[in-house]
């Protein structure tokens, strides 16, 4: 039938090798955003209160509020999740002092 028409049949070694630059855009953000849903779970029940220590109180509905903004700014969120964790250093201490 193909022949009939004058369609030539795909190549299937052209199928598989060949990935245009939309599937590949396709790919990274659907990786980008499973990456920030399984972040923003985590975020969401424990580090928006370590980040904001406001939030330790938090309601379902404000959670369900900042879901969506934690799967999108996961990488930000998590930079400053590390750097709420760090202890806040008093400074130098000279050598002249004693602990």
């Amino acid at each position: 039938f193909l022949s009939f028409v004058g369609a030539r049949p795909v190549r299937s070694r052209e199928k598989v090798t060949s990935l245009d630059a939309l599937t590949v855009l396709l790919l990274v953000i659907a990786g980008y955003v499973a990456i920030g849903f399984l972040f923003a779970i985590a975020f969401v029940l424990r580090g928006c209160r370590i980040v904001d220590p406001t939030a330790h109180g938090g309601s379902f509905g404000f959670k369900c509020l900042i879901f969506p903004g934690s799967v999108a700014l996961w990488p930000l969120l998590l930079v400053k999740w590390f750097r709420a964790d760090k202890p806040i250093s008093q400074g130098p201490v000279s050598q002249g002092e004693t602990s």
